[in-house]
């Protein structure tokens, strides 16, 4: 593209204008009285930043050294950027410096001065490569800085970046380092700084340092050189190197990056995108390192344990405890298929809304969540000298009596029950983190003779349980309300000395013959002295009656019968007064759905278990199993209001 004299005088006029606002409102700040010492010291680097771009204009817009100027676009690209990145950089530090105080007063003045700054690049660049041919496009849009704060890192973040990062940050530049630098710093990062290529080499020769970030442009040994050095000795994991240039072609971005660059950031440098991509490489680089540690934790162990994991593996390879191993290298008739009777206690525990809570979440996060809850369940059992026999979905069915033989076989599964109870709060914090709400746990205990040993074939087998006393105890869960540990009564007799007991229940489970009276433990004493919190107040009156539509629900969960009328008479954060049915049935599971909402606003519904009819109440008693956050946020707002 040739220019004439006249069309370089109406670009060096049109240059002009956003530098003239530059220094026009920077100077206009500089006469405010009362600025801090390092304000005017940065007022007065975006000055000298403006004059640099005056120099430019008269530079490279004059006929006699434009042709020559843009034949080494490259340069010319980092001839122009470095003064708009002093500009740019230092207006985004009074601007985080002033944000909050009663500097405040100046944002707008100083926003105008770095958009002033972008644009003169953008115009620049136009009229000098024909519309520009930047790859990178840095100001996609002219918007105000939002002064906003980063995003919080994420817990594993927290983790891996919870030491001190120590940064070499290479430029020639002195405005360059120092605007890197300081930002770096306010973030926590340690920062060292070498002015040119040679001192970044001696730097690293002595240094440990996390990350480099490295400019191109250099006397001497340039970036190029640099990275080459680095890579001799560190690979792209140990040390990643992202290089920050004003140099954007698309062969210098390959050139970088297959010299063993991790990253490229074109200046002006967006510190927001700079702070992002370091955050990434640096934990890239330090989960690379923990995996490293782990691996050699891991082959030490290997080494330490092969002549006995071969062992294990030729011999017991069907067997997945190893409880059930040192009970079979004790009897080594243990091996053979078949079982034996014994008396043992049997332990189901379920999560409340589980099955609900899982078609919401995305598949991951429902396998963490299993990992975290079945992972604490499973380590409190082992505690306890219980043996986990199966998982089942999110669903314990743990063994006590077997295959290890015990006297107190009871006391230690109750024991478990109020350990495992306990442990939900850690368990629902750990959840909290991943965005799940909290869940609650029932659990069943039952005491009976059962059939215990290997079962499957020769090669296949598993020690496991069978029996109707195995049903029982999974009936007895059933009955729970979150929260609850119901135990039968051939469990609470041995202990009934030690036991807290909470509410007792006459249920029919299914399959047997005879109704089962079922008590709630509350805490058990002795040598465990395991106590659960206090259970919830007493529901309130509310103002006026809660309007419902109830269905039941059979053993599957799954509606019967057609809905009928009631309404919550009391409510409390986790139980409520049901009234307006005369016949139901203590341990059904009801649908409720809140009625009379009007308009077109969406049904909102919860599940809740009948407790039973409490004496001084006019209903049933019963107990929420799973509120979605749209109904507890409305039963909240009940609770809230004072009674009429």
């Amino acid at each position: 593209m040739q220019f004439s004299p006249q069309d370089l005088a109406r670009i060096r006029h049109e240059l002009r204008t956003p530098i003239n606002h530059i220094l026009g409102y920077c100077e206009m700040l500089q006469e405010e009285p009362g600025l801090p010492a390092s304000f005017q010291e940065d007022l007065g680097k975006i000055h000298s930043g403006g004059r640099e771009l005056q120099a430019l204009i008269n530079e490279y817009f004059d006929e006699n050294n434009l042709e020559k100027r843009r034949q080494d676009a490259h340069q010319l690209y980092h001839d122009l950027r470095t003064p708009v990145n002093h500009i740019v950089g230092y207006s985004e530090i009074l601007e985080e410096e002033a944000a909050g105080t009663d500097l405040a007063r100046l944002l707008p003045d100083i926003a105008k001065i770095r958009r002033a700054a972008q644009t003169w690049l953008k115009q620049a660049e136009s009229h000098l490569f024909g519309g520009g041919t930047s790859s990178s496009a840095p100001w996609p849009a002219l918007e105000p800085l939002v002064l906003a704060p980063p995003a919080p890192d994420r817990p594993e973040e927290l983790a891996l970046l919870g030491r001190a990062n120590h940064l070499l940050v290479v430029d020639d530049d002195e405005a360059n380092r120092d605007l890197l630098c300081r930002r770096l710093q306010r973030q926590g990062f340690e920062v060292t700084v070498a002015e040119d290529g040679r001192k970044a080499i001696e730097c690293l020769e002595i240094g440990s340092f996390d990350l480099v970030l490295l400019d191109m442009v250099m006397p001497g040994a340039d970036g190029f050189e640099v990275l080459q050095r680095v890579r001799q000795t560190k690979s792209m994991s140990d040390l990643p190197v992202i290089m920050v240039t004003g140099r954007d072609s698309s062969m210098d971005v390959v050139q970088s990056l297959s010299l063993g660059a991790n990253d490229y950031i074109t200046k002006p440098v967006d510190f927001a995108v700079a702070r992002a991509r370091i955050r990434t490489h640096l934990l890239l680089k330090h989960a690379q390192e923990e995996l490293r540690t782990k691996m050699e934790q891991v082959r030490r162990l290997a080494a330490d344990l092969e002549v006995r994991n071969d062992f294990i593996r030729r011999t017991f390879g069907r067997y997945v405890t190893d409880e059930v191993v040192s009970s079979i290298l004790e009897t080594p008739q243990g091996l053979e298929l078949g079982g034996e009777k014994r008396v043992v206690t049997v332990l189901m525990s379920d999560l409340r809304g589980f099955t609900a809570l899982a078609e919401r979440l995305a598949p991951e996060r429902v396998v963490e969540l299993l990992n975290i809850y079945l992972g604490a369940m499973a380590e409190i059992v082992t505690r306890y000298s219980g043996v986990v026999d199966e998982f089942i979905g999110d669903a314990v069915l743990a063994l006590f009596g077997a295959p290890i033989r015990s006297d107190n076989h009871a006391e230690q599964a109750v024991a478990s029950a109020l350990a495992m109870q306990l442990a939900m709060p850690e368990v629902n914090a750990q959840l909290r983190h991943l965005g799940i709400p909290p869940l609650e746990m029932g659990i069943g205990i039952h005491t009976g003779e059962v059939v215990v040993g290997n079962i499957g074939s020769a090669r296949r087998a598993k020690y496991g349980v069978v029996g109707s006393n195995v049903n029982v105890a999974g009936r007895i869960q059933s009955a729970t309300v979150g929260g609850e540990i119901l135990i039968s009564e051939a469990t609470a007799t041995p202990l009934r000395s030690l036991l807290r007991l909470g509410r007792s229940i006459t249920v029919h489970p299914k399959g047997v013959q005879l109704p089962v009276t079922l008590h709630g433990v509350r805490g058990l004493a002795g040598a465990h002295n395991l106590r659960l919190p206090e259970e919830d107040a007493a529901p309130l009156p509310l103002g006026c009656e809660l309007p419902l539509s109830v269905q039941c629900l059979d053993e599957s969960k799954q509606v019967v019968g057609a809905p009928f009328a009631a309404a919550f008479s009391h409510l409390a954060a986790r139980r409520a007064i049901l009234v307006g049915p005369e016949r139901l049935n203590s341990g059904a599971d009801l649908k409720l759905v809140l009625s009379g909402r009007g308009g077109d606003r969406p049904a909102l519904y919860l599940y809740a278990k009948i407790l039973g009819r409490t004496p001084g109440w006019q209903g049933w008693l019963v107990q929420f199993t799973s509120v979605p956050s749209e109904t507890a946020a409305e039963l909240a707002s009940l609770l809230a209001q004072p009674p009429d």
